[in-house]
Formats: C-alpha cells, structure tokens, sequence
C-alpha cells in the first residue's frame, strides 16, 4: 500500500494530465501576394479603376496606407483594407495611355505582425483617353432597367447593349448595336446615331471635359428630338449593380415634347466604360409623371 501512495505521488508531481489540448504554434510566416487588380502588364485599363491586391491572408489595417501601397507618378488617392485584400482608390482620373506601376512595401503586415517579406510591384498601362467608350464588336453592356408609373404600375426588365457590326460612312467607322444606333469615338468625345433618326450624329459625352459643356441626349418620344444636357460634375461616384465608377454627370430637359409636356434626364457617363447610369422623367399631358433609371449591372469587352 505504501509502495502504490508513493507511485502516486511520484505521478502527481511529474505534472501528468488528462488535456490533450495541442500547444499554440505562433504564426511566423508573412502575407503572400495572391493575385492583383489589374494584372501585370494589363492594358486598357479604366481612367478611374481601383487597383487591389489580393493576399493569402488577413492584413493588419494599421499597416495599409498609401506610404505602404503606392502608384507611381505620386498618384493621390486613398487605401482602404478589408480582409485579405487591399483597394487603392484614386483621388481622380489617372492620366490616359500611360504605364504606371504599383508597389506594395514590407510595411504591410498581417495580423500577426509578420511582414511581406519583399517589395512587390507589378505595371499596368491605361486606355487611350480618346476612347470614350471601348467599341468593338462583341462588347457588350447590360442594364437593370426600372419603370415607374403614376397610374401606379412599376416594370422591371433586363436590356443590353450589344455592338454587333460596323459600318463605314464616308471616312469614319461606326459601330452598330444590335438595334441599329451608331457609335463613334472622335477627338473631342463619344458621338451617336439613332437609328431612324434624319438627325446627323450627336455629341453624347464630351472629352476633355469641362463644367457646362453642352451634350445631348435622345428624348425617345421621338427620333428627332432631342435633350441638350450640360456638365455639372466630372467626379461623381456612382455605385451600380456592375460596381462603383468615378463619372461625369450631365443633366438637361426639354420643356415641349411630343406627346409630353417635357422630359428631364441625368446621364451619368464613366470614360473608357460608357454609359453607367440614365435617370429620365417623363412629364405627361394628364399631369401623371413617369420615370425610367438604366443602372448598368455588367460589362463584356473581348
């Protein structure tokens, strides 16, 4: 009896337990750069995309900032973090056709503390500023089109736009959708045709643009009318279904229209993407108003 109190005791203070609880391994490995936003070497991107990165784990938000996720040329802007994933958003359109380079620094750590273990960086060039609108056969843009009625009745339906062929009229190409309206990118901005219409072209988006520069718009009560709009801002920050574009906003109406008393647009126009949103009012005869909004909810450039 003795003997088994001492082997007892002897087991006792040899610190044996039951917890089968693993000891905590520390994290000793850094962040890893999963994929970017653009790519590297990417072309044509947007004027006023957001550039991101993707980590193999959580970041540290007190190490995200613009001292540690920079874009060549001093381009201002801010960073924000969320998870595994950092956003530069700039303050303002980058400059067309250039090449910039992002670079993320050992100053970015996870939430451990480990560092990224090297600079990382990687190029991207941006769009030809005079391509308003990338046209090419095949591009296609698709809207969540809303229609609201004072009867009451609300309509919801789906619309693309999609460009389908060209055609040459004189010396300059045209790009036509699919219901027959043409496109064109010029020197001074986007130029439009509608179908049916005995209008010539119009001016649907200036670029460089200008607060007050006059554009127009078709009022669709009928093909010869038109909506002069004007520029009030060339920064607004539109959130869609496809995303969130940095745009210029035009705005206009015509008092008499064809079977209106008028008709008031908003035209929110993103350059190097297209039309991103449309707001349009429609004032009857019967004092019933009716509204109609396009929101883009994606794009396909091939």
């Amino acid at each position: 009896m003795r003997q088994m109190f001492l082997i007892l005791a002897l087991a006792l203070a040899c610190g044996c337990s039951d917890d089968k609880t693993p000891p905590v391994v520390p994290d000793t490995t850094g962040p890893r750069v999963v994929f970017t936003v653009p790519a590297d070497d990417d072309t044509g991107v947007a004027l006023d995309a957001t550039i991101r990165a993707v980590f193999s784990e959580p970041i540290d938000p007190a190490t995200a900032s613009t001292a540690t996720f920079l874009i060549s040329d001093g381009l201002a802007g801010m960073v924000e973090c969320r998870m595994d994933t950092l956003r530069f958003i700039p303050d303002s359109f980058m400059a067309g056709s250039h090449l910039y380079t992002a670079t993320l620094t050992t100053g970015i750590k996870d939430i451990s503390g480990n560092a990224l273990a090297s600079d990382y960086s990687w190029s991207f060039t941006t769009l030809d500023p005079g391509i308003m609108m990338p046209l090419a056969v095949g591009n296609q843009w698709d809207y969540e089109v809303t229609f609201h009625d004072t009867i009451p009745m609300v309509y919801y339906s789906d619309t693309a736009v999609r460009i389908t062929s060209t055609i040459l009229v004189g010396n300059e190409l045209f790009y036509v959708d699919q219901m027959g309206d043409r496109y064109a990118n010029r020197a001074n901005g986007l130029w439009r045709k509608r179908l049916g219409s005995s209008l010539p072209p119009y001016l649907a988006a200036a670029l460089p643009a200008g607060i007050n520069d006059s554009a127009y718009y078709d009022s669709q009560c009928l093909w010869e009318e038109l909506i002069k709009v004007r520029l009030l801002a060339i920064d607004t920050m539109v959130t869609t279904p496809a995303g969130t574009f940095l745009c210029h906003m035009y705005q206009g109406g015509k008092s008499t229209c064809t079977m209106t008393y008028g008709v008031f647009a908003k035209v929110f126009f993103s350059p190097g993407v297209g039309f991103v949103k449309l707001e349009k009012t429609y004032m009857h005869a019967n004092h019933k108003n009716s509204t109609e909004t396009w929101e883009l909810s994606g794009v396909t450039l091939l």
